[in-house]
Parts: structure tokens; sequence; C-alpha cells
């Protein structure tokens, strides 16, 4: 087990390493450095994971949450973090697809 937790070490450098990564790191430390912007992203963040996890599709709610945000997410710290935040998250799912096809895991 000790030997799978140092290969595991290692590949967590590697995504850290990762232009993917480094992107996504810088623009969260810049959003940091504003407490109340990086406090309205969270909130964005929230609302956001609410309405695609809902039960039931509700597009007045979709609707109004896109008009709501539409000129937030256009400042570019904002937009660049969100960009930066997908595609992390698009690369850590390719990993997690890959490593469960992998093993076969049904």
């Amino acid at each position: 087990m000790k030997e799978l937790e140092n290969e595991v070490d290692s590949f967590v450098e590697a995504i850290k390493n990762t232009k993917t990564y480094k992107n996504f790191n810088k623009t969260l430390t810049a959003l940091k450095k504003d407490p109340e912007l990086k406090r309205k992203v969270d909130e964005y963040r929230k609302e956001r994971y609410d309405i695609q996890n809902s039960d039931y599709y509700d597009e007045q709610a979709a609707d109004n949450f896109t008009e709501k945000y539409a000129d937030f997410i256009e400042q570019p710290i904002v937009g660049d973090f969100l960009d930066a935040e997908n595609d992390l998250c698009r690369m850590l799912q390719a990993i997690t697809d890959k490593v469960i096809d992998s093993v076969n895991f049904e």
C-alpha cells in the first residue's frame, strides 16, 4: 500500500505541474485578494450548482440566474477564474474516467 501511496503522491505533483492547474491556482490567488469578490463568486458557484443539480429543470430559474449574473461573470478576474476552474474540473474528470475504465470498475 505504501508504494501505491507514493505513486499517488507523485501523480498529484504531476497534476500540480500542469498548465491547467497552475492557471487555476493563479486565478484563485488573484481572486482571493478581493475577499468580497471571492464571496460573490462562491455565491454564484453555489447557486449554479443548485440549479444544475435540481431534481427538475426550471427554465425560468435558469434564465433568471443567467440574467442576474451576466455582467458579473464578464469581469475579467471572475471570468478567468471560472474558466480555469472549469478546465481543471474537466481535466480531473478525464483522469477519473480513465482510472475507472482501466480497472474495469462497473
